[in-house]
């Protein structure tokens, strides 16, 4: 009797197993909700808190970016933390247990028609970074990316990014507008528009989950709706000359870089980095004499349509410079002048900061559409050292 008690406990539990992995589990071994229909049909597909008041963890809509990384076209996001409108402010103790979490991964909600299979194939992450962040290497790489079917659920699809984005939630912190995340988009036969990928005419449904993968923010943003990224023109440096004896990167060290940007009412505030190279001045060829020579002026290859969108700027560190902004009357071209930063201070690094509040542009991926700037940086009095930079976005 004890013998077929055992055996009948034994096969009960069997049963309980096969119930949950066969009905519960996917290919990523991910418990699904398998409840219902209904529930089954809902991104993200998986037994895990979505919701997005009770996460920190967003992501923002930010450009298209056109024959970069392989002249490849890219949609581009900036994943962040943000704790506006959540549960995550006030005492530790108190907030949700996913206010704590870390990054792991991002998924977005896609079309599972095969004939998208290979319409996003390539992830650009971190573009323009190259930096360490409390032990973790923030730099741009591109990875191998593909759409997955659910196994359980032929009517769902998802593309996926893990590899390369985990990290502890204080990493991310530090970077105020977010990290950019782009993936790439490839018109197929049968898919040929972002709309039909991301089964939506103006917007993209994500999930940002964790390394225990059971927080699961998920929230929609756009627009990936207009037309699907198109090759757009030259890159800007070929048409881009500036005035000057030598544009030649060895004969001056000074470089350019984005800080920062952040959202204001009007439209975006830009900071640039301005700042001397030390690779470039240790190997600096002063046959022009502009190897520590303070920086002057420096122009950007930029949209016409950008003309009385930018306010009057500010330089850290030099109170009452009298700078200003003009625009070439010829050529697209935005000339910062009269900088006059010491040399000293470029070694520092200081920043140039401006507003873009529109009628025509309000962010600095109108000023550089094509996801960079060609730019040049200027010595004085006699501006004969330009080398030719980009600003990357």
């Amino acid at each position: 009797m004890m013998a077929s008690n055992a055996l009948l406990l034994a096969l009960l539990g069997a049963v309980a197993v096969l119930g949950t992995s066969a009905g519960e589990l996917d290919f990523t071994s991910r418990s699904l909700l398998q409840t219902t229909t209904a529930v089954t049909k809902r991104f993200p597909f998986c037994r895990c808190d979505d919701r997005l008041r009770r996460s920190p963890f967003r992501l923002n809509w930010d450009s298209y970016l056109n024959n970069y990384a392989g002249e490849q076209n890219w949609v581009c996001f900036k994943v962040l933390v943000n704790q506006t409108n959540t549960l995550c402010t006030g005492p530790v103790a108190d907030q949700p247990p996913c206010c704590k979490t870390d990054l792991y991964k991002l998924e977005f909600n896609v079309s599972p028609d095969p004939a998208c299979q290979r319409a996003s194939t390539r992830v650009l992450l971190f573009k323009g970074l190259n930096t360490v962040v409390q032990g973790v290497t923030i730099k741009e790489e591109t990875r191998t990316i593909a759409v997955d079917e659910l196994d359980l659920n032929p009517a769902a699809a998802i593309l996926r990014i893990a590899k390369g984005l985990q990290m502890p939630q204080s990493v991310l912190s530090t970077f105020n507008g977010g990290l950019p995340v782009c993936v790439n988009f490839r018109p197929q036969v049968q898919c040929t528009s972002l709309q039909k990928f991301f089964l939506s005419p103006d917007t993209v449904q994500y999930a940002i989950f964790n390394s225990d993968k059971d927080c699961c923010p998920s929230g929609i943003v756009g627009p990936p709706g207009g037309d699907s990224p198109k090759a757009g023109p030259p890159p800007p440096e070929k048409n881009f000359k500036p005035n000057c004896d030598t544009f030649s990167g060895s004969s001056y060290p000074w470089r350019m870089s984005v800080a920062n940007k952040t959202t204001t009412p009007t439209g975006e505030r830009v900071c640039i980095k301005l700042y001397v190279d030390p690779v470039a001045a240790r190997t600096c060829n002063n046959k022009w004499g502009c190897c520590t020579s303070p920086l002057s002026k420096i122009e950007l290859l930029s949209s016409g349509t950008c003309k009385g969108s930018i306010s009057p700027l500010t330089i850290t560190g030099q109170p009452g410079t009298p700078t200003s902004f003009l625009w070439d009357s010829t050529r697209p071209v935005l000339k910062f002048t009269r900088l006059d930063i010491p040399y000293a201070s470029g070694v520092q690094g200081a920043a140039l900061c401006f507003t873009l509040k529109g009628p025509g542009c309000t962010k600095l991926s109108q000023l550089c559409p094509s996801g960079s700037c060609a730019a040049a940086v200027f010595n004085p009095p006699g501006n004969n050292c330009c080398p030719k930079v980009n600003l990357d976005l």
